[in-house]
């Protein structure tokens, strides 16, 4: 098994990822708000190093889950992590990622409707650290810390396969928004798959 991750897990640990933040520019800007936002910066002075001011490489994987939660419909999750390859190794070798996510218990869908839009309007964002104290970013930090991305996976809960990355999303006792006409007993039957591999790889951890 192989473990491949853009995620530094000391320094994002120590940085306490608490929100994400939308803002109107071109391109769009997604800011990653942090508890401790210096260790946010050095998050992404690594990830600068990794992919340069351009990811152009689509090395950073972005996912936006929507859906996740029947009970509050406009809950949404943001997962960053590693944008796995297919590389010519063998079918049966195992590759797996570290990933970090963040729901995000929105009680209107406007704001991440609004920053996709934007999005796919221009065809690219940048993604940098921030804080919820400033609530703003300036363009040094844009400059310094920010990095252009091409490609946003969004996807709704209930469409995720058994070995996708985005499985983290799928939390205990949360069952996804199925929309009608869709057959809910096979999309909970996967949804509980997932759930006992998930519990079964935790299990294997020393």
């Amino acid at each position: 098994m192989t473990v491949e991750s853009i995620i530094d897990i000391e320094l994002w640990d120590k940085a306490q990822w608490e929100a994400v933040m939308f803002m109107e520019s071109r391109p769009p800007i997604i800011a990653l708000a942090y508890k401790n936002p210096e260790v946010g910066k050095q998050i992404f002075l690594g990830l600068r190093r990794l992919t340069g001011k351009i990811d152009s490489k689509n090395q950073i994987r972005v996912s936006v889950i929507k859906g996740v939660d029947s009970r509050y419909p406009h809950t949404y999750a943001i997962l960053i992590g590693s944008e796995l390859k297919a590389d010519g190794r063998e079918h049966d070798h195992l590759i797996t990622s570290v990933s970090r996510i963040n729901r995000m218990n929105a009680t209107s869908s406007a704001n991440i409707d609004r920053f996709l839009q934007s999005y796919r309007d221009v065809g690219e964002a940048i993604i940098l650290p921030g804080s919820m104290k400033a609530r703003a970013v300036s363009p040094e930090s844009i400059d310094q810390h920010g990095i252009v991305i091409k490609s946003i996976h969004v996807r709704n809960a209930w469409e995720i396969g058994l070995d996708e990355p985005d499985t983290v999303a799928i939390e205990e006792g949360a069952t996804p928004v199925i929309p009608e006409g869709v057959d809910r007993a096979l999309i909970l039957a996967k949804l509980q798959k997932i759930r006992e591999r998930r519990a079964k790889m935790a299990s294997r951890k020393p």
